[in-house]
């Protein structure tokens, strides 16, 4: 049985459902397939939108970083007048970049001068305006705190939960004609050098695109090339902890520089505190000892003791895929014709997902895009030995 699509989008993470919602919204016919692994990046996400932290000191980020920024709040107002209940789970929020006990100091001095920096140089001023604080402002705004707290920058961000507007992304891209089909794919078909769709389950789908958004899991589909790797699984592991009595509504989002770790106010005095980073060549989504110790032992540094009675509620772990020279690959594979890679995001995938969506459908239909892609082409990797299949 064949079925036949304009695209096809590999992975149903907040990537590949931006990916699949704005081709629908192109006139094209999509199908997004989701394996729906555990690890799932979306789904353990901490939900941080702060384009100024995520680019400290690198250049070749701040277009991507600041437009996906911008492009949330349109985005998400656009998907709450279609969606039944107009909620996306994104909300304007702030950072708190603080140091405690002298060991952020030098990083939150560098985050000012880089938004300053960024400010002069772009038209992204109104993202980069920040405030000084006094440690009793910080404790002010983050009761938790412990102690000598040295001051911090209160910088705009935004908070999202990840899985919701994955979820309000798919419902809808659905309502528009796409389709969100649960299944593996076992391999992509190819014919003279192009890419022409992908088996699913014993189910061939053609397609004139095949996107990748499998994260994690990219090269077990598609093996990049090069001397190694070229996307690596990083296990990053989030406590989700429950503190009673505690008021965490007025909350901004919490790095404690230096040590770590940052804290994220969730309702009901609910916190995610994270995150580690750890290789995972094996994909193992499961939570380890060692990094339940290192977010415990950050956490108790950070606000001397005084979350030790929270109770622990779940770790979430999510595999992240990072590329080899820490940048997203946002483009067409050179090793053969038909395939759009959008994966490599890292520790970012939440923050860049939704505008690398609309990045790549605007390369499929043949749009202009906003921001430069070169840094992010696949070409700077080299060649790839083929696509596979048949």
């Amino acid at each position: 049985m064949t079925d036949s699509y304009d695209a096809i989008i590999v992975g149903g993470g907040i990537l590949g459902a931006a990916v699949g919602y704005h081709l629908t919204g192109a006139g094209l016919r999509a199908v997004v397939v989701d394996r729906a692994d555990k690890g799932h990046a979306t789904w353990a996400g901490a939900g941080i939108v702060c384009p100024v932290t995520a680019t400290v000191d690198d250049e070749r980020l701040v277009g991507l970083a600041f437009a996906a920024a911008a492009y949330y709040p349109v985005l998400a107002r656009q998907l709450a007048e279609l969606g039944d209940d107009g909620t996306t789970g994104y909300s304007p929020s702030a950072m708190l970049s603080v140091s405690v006990d002298g060991a952020g100091v030098e990083q939150v001095s560098r985050t000012a001068a880089w938004a300053d920096r960024v400010a002069a140089r772009t038209t992204y001023a109104a993202m980069c305006g920040y405030s000084r604080l006094a440690e009793e402002e910080c404790r002010a705004i983050c009761p938790v705190l412990g102690g000598p707290v040295d001051g911090g920058l209160l910088i705009p961000a935004a908070q999202v939960d990840g899985h919701r507007f994955r979820h309000s992304l798919l419902d809808a891209g659905q309502r528009r004609g796409l389709t969100v089909l649960p299944g593996h794919v076992e391999r992509l078909c190819t014919a003279g050098g192009t890419v022409t769709g992908a088996v699913v389950d014993g189910r061939t789908l053609t397609a004139g695109h095949v996107v990748i958004c499998a994260g994690a899991w990219t090269e077990r589909l598609l093996p990049l090339g090069g001397a190694g790797p070229v996307i690596a699984a990083v296990r990053g592991e989030i406590l989700h902890l429950q503190v009673d009595g505690l008021d965490t509504s007025g909350w901004p989002l919490v790095q404690v520089e230096g040590t770590g770790p940052y804290l994220i106010p969730w309702p009901s005095g609910r916190l995610a505190v994270g995150a580690t980073f750890e290789p995972a060549g094996d994909l193992d989504a499961r939570a380890t000892l060692g990094g339940v110790l290192q977010i415990s032992s950050a956490l108790e540094r950070a606000t001397a003791g005084r979350l030790a009675a929270a109770k622990l509620l779940e770790c979430r772990v999510g595999l992240r895929p990072f590329s080899a020279d820490g940048l997203p690959l946002i483009g067409s594979w050179p090793a053969a014709d038909g395939v759009v890679l959008a994966t490599g995001h890292g520790a970012d995938g939440l923050s860049w997902g939704p505008y690398t969506g609309k990045l790549v459908a605007e390369l499929v239909t043949g749009q202009p895009s906003d921001i430069d892609l070169r840094p992010f082409a696949a070409e700077r990797f080299g060649g790839a030995d083929g696509a596979g299949g048949g």
